[in-house]
C-alpha cells in the first residue's frame, strides 16, 4: 500500500513538471538562460544607446568623418560654401587652432570631384589633372593660394580656375572662397621670477 501510494507521488510530479515545460514552452520561455530573452524592440534601443554613447556602429561613422580632415584633432574654425556653378560647390574649411590650414572640397551633388589640402608649409596648390562628373568639369590648372593670417592681412584662400556645367561651357572663377582674421595674440608667459640669492656662509 506504501509503495502504490509512493509511485501515484511520482507519476503526480513528473505530470505537474511536464505541464509546467510545457507552459513556458508556449510562453516562449524556454531557453537555457535563468530569464527568457528581451524581444527585438527592446535590444535595437540598447543598440541605439550604445551608438549614442561613443561606441559600436556610431563610433566606426565618427571615424569615417575624420577621415577628410587635413589631420587629425583639428576642428574647423571656419567653414563657407561658395557656388561656382549651379552643379559645382566649393566647401572650404579652415582648420586647426592656429589657422594655418585648409581644406577645399569640389562636389557635384553628392560626389566629391576633387579634394585639396593647403597648409603653411604647402600653401600653392595646382591640379593638372581636372575633374569630370556626368555635366560637370573643373578644368586642369585649377590653383588655390592660402593666405595666413597676421596682424598686417587677413587670411584667405584663393582659387583661379575654370568649370563648366550643363547650360555654362567656360565659367573662370577669381578671387577669395573664404577670407577670416588674424588669430587674438597670445600674452607671453611670464618670465621666471629671480629668488635673491643669499649670502653665503663665512
Amino acid at each position: 500500500m506504501a509503495m502504490r501510494s509512493w509511485w501515484r507521488r511520482g507519476v503526480q510530479i513528473v505530470l505537474g513538471a511536464g505541464l509546467v515545460i510545457g507552459w513556458l514552452m508556449g510562453m516562449g520561455c524556454a531557453h537555457p538562460a535563468p530569464v527568457c530573452p528581451a524581444d527585438p524592440g527592446q535590444e535595437v534601443g540598447r543598440a541605439g544607446d550604445r551608438g549614442r554613447e561613443g561606441g559600436g556602429a556610431g563610433r566606426v561613422g565618427a571615424a569615417v568623418g575624420q577621415a577628410g580632415e587635413v589631420a587629425a584633432g583639428d576642428t574647423p574654425i571656419v567653414e563657407r560654401t561658395v557656388w561656382i556653378t549651379p552643379e559645382i560647390r566649393a566647401d572650404t574649411r579652415v582648420l586647426g587652432d592656429d589657422i594655418q590650414s585648409a581644406q577645399v572640397t569640389f562636389s557635384s551633388g553628392s560626389q566629391i570631384m576633387l579634394v585639396i589640402a593647403l597648409s603653411q608649409g604647402a600653401n600653392t596648390a595646382i591640379n593638372d589633372r581636372g575633374s569630370i562628373i556626368g555635366t560637370a568639369r573643373i578644368d586642369p590648372g585649377l590653383r588655390l593660394d592660402l593666405q595666413i593670417a597676421t596682424p598686417l592681412q587677413s587670411g584667405a584662400v584663393y582659387l583661379d580656375g575654370t568649370f563648366a556645367s550643363s547650360n555654362l561651357p567656360n565659367v573662370h572663377f577669381q578671387g577669395a572662397l573664404v577670407t577670416w582674421p588674424a588669430p587674438p595674440s597670445r600674452p607671453l608667459p611670464p618670465s621666471p621670477s629671480l629668488a635673491p640669492s643669499s649670502p653665503s656662509l663665512p
